[in-house]
């Protein structure tokens, strides 16, 4: 089941690099990251929503590229603040860090993966992983910020 997911994700993944329509930059989520004035987890749909409203991306096609663009730029953000973090951290705390990171990965794949299966053959299936692929890297990526920013390493 994993390389169904892995091998539908591949072909979307493509599809959606065909159809850049996304209006959102790395920057322009951290600088959201960083204002102390609103929560962090409102930055994920207040990005998100600036790309489902394009309206080249009104179509399952269109939402399922718009949650994958948006991933793949938490995802970005995601290992900048590892990165950042396993440069500052002792090394005591490094391979705690990489072990964590590499628990969380499984459980993203597996919990997407699920939430793909559940979907059964119906184009929603699609959607339904991308979209939980953006919630669990956005909601780690908002973690790992949260640690680097709260930890005095910066």
């Amino acid at each position: 089941m994993m390389l169904t997911l892995s091998l539908n994700m591949l072909v979307a993944n493509a599809l959606a690099n065909a159809n850049d329509n996304h209006p959102v930059s790395a920057e322009q989520i951290e600088q959201c990251l960083q204002d102390t004035t609103i929560k962090s987890e409102s930055c994920i749909p207040k990005f998100l929503n600036l790309c489902l409203e394009v309206p080249e991306n009104q179509s399952t096609f269109g939402m399922v590229s718009c949650y994958q663009q948006s991933e793949k730029i938490w995802d970005i953000l995601l290992n900048k603040y590892y990165q950042l973090l396993q440069k500052n951290l002792d090394p005591n705390l490094q391979q705690s860090l990489k072990n964590t990171q590499l628990a969380w990965i499984t459980y993203k794949e597996k919990t997407c993966q699920f939430e793909y299966d559940l979907w059964g053959n119906g184009s929603m299936r699609h959607t339904a992983a991308a979209e939980c692929l953006l919630r669990e890297t956005s909601s780690r990526t908002i973690e790992l910020y949260g640690i680097y920013a709260n930890s005095g390493l910066f």
